[in-house]
């Protein structure tokens, strides 16, 4: 091709910058922390609004904030959202729990018990340890406690990283399930066309 369809725009370096992150972060691939410090940096290095930041990503402006929200997370909850083990879900949950060594021990539980987003709700509000307390004791003496090891958190990770959504995988005894999850038909197609690729197959 000798000619192909542009927009020029004639901005300085420092504008060029802010259009180069905010590209960016319309990108689907990328994880809520990811989102999270490219939101910051259009607020701190490019001194954007909050407003300013809506408008210029298209999100609502309850989004924005709620991904900006998840840089006061310890830096050990911030890996398990990266990586895909905890939902914002979950997030909204953690954030009401003020002690980050409670919001670190309560991501640990979600990870290796793969709570649902219910389920930590219902821990934050105190209500399922009293619900649960006789049920998990007699599910204690028939099925011993599920903990993922490093391998299988490491290989949830590289999947997640792969397929660009959250990946979860249940093992025991050399069997078990993998689940990849999506939210849309759009994500579903692109879940697709990456394990396609990932595969060498493209019928």
């Amino acid at each position: 091709m000798t000619e192909i369809p542009a927009i020029v725009k004639n901005v300085d370096g420092l504008k060029t910058i802010e259009l180069a992150l905010v590209e960016n972060i319309q990108r689907e691939d990328l994880n809520p922390m990811e989102k999270a410090t490219a939101y910051y940096e259009l607020k701190t290095n490019f001194g954007l609004t909050q407003e300013q930041i809506v408008t210029k990503v298209g999100q609502d402006r309850s989004t924005v904030a709620s991904t900006l929200r998840l840089l006061d997370l310890s830096e050990e909850v911030q890996g398990y959202v990266s990586r895909g083990t905890i939902s914002i879900g979950h997030v909204r949950s953690l954030l009401s729990l003020k002690d980050s060594i409670k919001q670190k021990q309560l991501s640990e539980k979600i990870a290796t018990d793969d709570l649902s987003v219910r389920d930590v709700e219902l821990i934050v509000s105190g209500k399922k340890d009293q619900a649960d307390s006789t049920k998990e004791a007699k599910e204690t003496q028939l099925t011993p406690k599920l903990i993922k090891s490093p391998q299988i958190i490491d290989l949830e990770d590289s999947l997640r990283r792969a397929v660009g959504t959250k990946v979860s995988i249940i093992e025991k005894k050399g069997k078990g399930r993998i689940t990849i999850e999506f939210s849309n038909n759009d994500q579903f197609e692109s879940i697709i066309g990456k394990l396609k690729t990932l595969t060498g197959s493209y019928s």
